[in-house]
């Protein structure tokens, strides 16, 4: 048995540090943090450059969390 998944973009694939902090309820200090961190993928054309959250990146990564765990799906 397989299963299809549809992903639905409301938004662009990426998405500005300040919406991102802005819609999920952080201060953008705590996502900029998580950036650091490996936490919250992004993406950035240059070094010293502007961030931007990978939207793309994270849906997937949510996707795949709980594939060992077919009973949360």
């Amino acid at each position: 048995m397989s299963t299809t998944i549809v992903i639905q973009m409301n938004d662009v694939p990426t998405m500005a540090v300040e919406l991102f902090a802005e819609r999920t309820g952080q201060t953008v200090c705590a996502v900029t943090s998580q950036m650091d961190s490996g936490a919250l993928p992004f993406t950035q054309h240059k070094p010293r450059a502007t961030r931007h959250v990978n939207i793309a990146k994270l849906t997937v990564m949510c996707l795949e969390s709980n594939s060992d765990k077919p009973w949360l799906a």
